[in-house]
């Protein structure tokens, strides 16, 4: 899971953000999201860090000692296809680890998995 602690304003310098309780925060999501993963499966490895760096560059880091790497890209209403971000985007040109891009919809659940 990557928080990225900057933003930038288009055409613009970067702005940091407040960096109080910025880790904290980071750190208790990703132990949220880790939890559950587990909670799934049990066996899958899965490393956790924080950092503070652009979610692609952290990302592309990231890859070149995964097995995998797994991001999720959020599906637009009323839009047909698949639309990914530019961090996705970014990500996919310099992977250096086979990627796995999952569709979300708005609400948080896997856009193409099918219900009862």
């Amino acid at each position: 899971m990557v928080v990225p602690l900057g933003r930038r304003r288009p055409g613009g310098p970067r702005r940091p953000r407040p960096l109080a309780g910025s880790r904290t925060r980071a750190r208790t999501q990703l132990a949220d999201v880790v939890s559950a993963a587990r909670h799934v499966e049990p066996d899958v490895r899965i490393d956790q860090d924080v950092v503070r760096d652009s979610a692609a560059r952290a990302l592309v880091e990231a890859s070149e000692k995964a097995e995998l790497l797994v991001l999720a890209t959020r599906q637009r209403p009323h839009s047909p296809g698949m639309h990914i971000g530019t961090t996705t985007h970014a990500v996919l040109h310099r992977t250096r680890c086979p990627l796995l891009v999952i569709p979300v919809a708005p609400n948080g659940t896997n856009a193409r998995a099918e219900g009862p």
